[in-house]
């Protein structure tokens, strides 16, 4: 089971959501291209407004690349999983 959690504001890699994939945390991020794909349709500038807006669509790239184990630790040792521009096309 994957789902999103809140989505928050990392003070050093911008916003990420925090989920839960398997009853374990896990934080959901995004590269420059994720960002701009995203940051693309936010009315106004409101980043976070937009990214929020989709989440069902970054959910599901979230759960496929956490199926396919494309996830690493961070810095405190969390599970991470960084989506692209390119995760997003589906």
């Amino acid at each position: 089971m994957f789902t999103l959690g809140a989505l928050i504001k990392n003070s050093s890699s911008g916003p990420e959501f925090q989920g839960e994939a398997d009853g374990q945390p896990i934080l959901v991020d995004f590269d420059t291209s994720a960002l701009l794909r995203l940051g693309d349709r936010a009315a106004g500038g409101d980043l976070f407004a937009a990214i929020d807006a989709q989440r069902g669509q970054i959910r599901l790239a979230a759960q496929r690349l956490y199926e396919e184990r494309f996830f690493s630790p961070n810095a405190d040792g969390l599970p991470q999983i960084i989506i692209s521009a390119i995760d997003l096309m589906n």
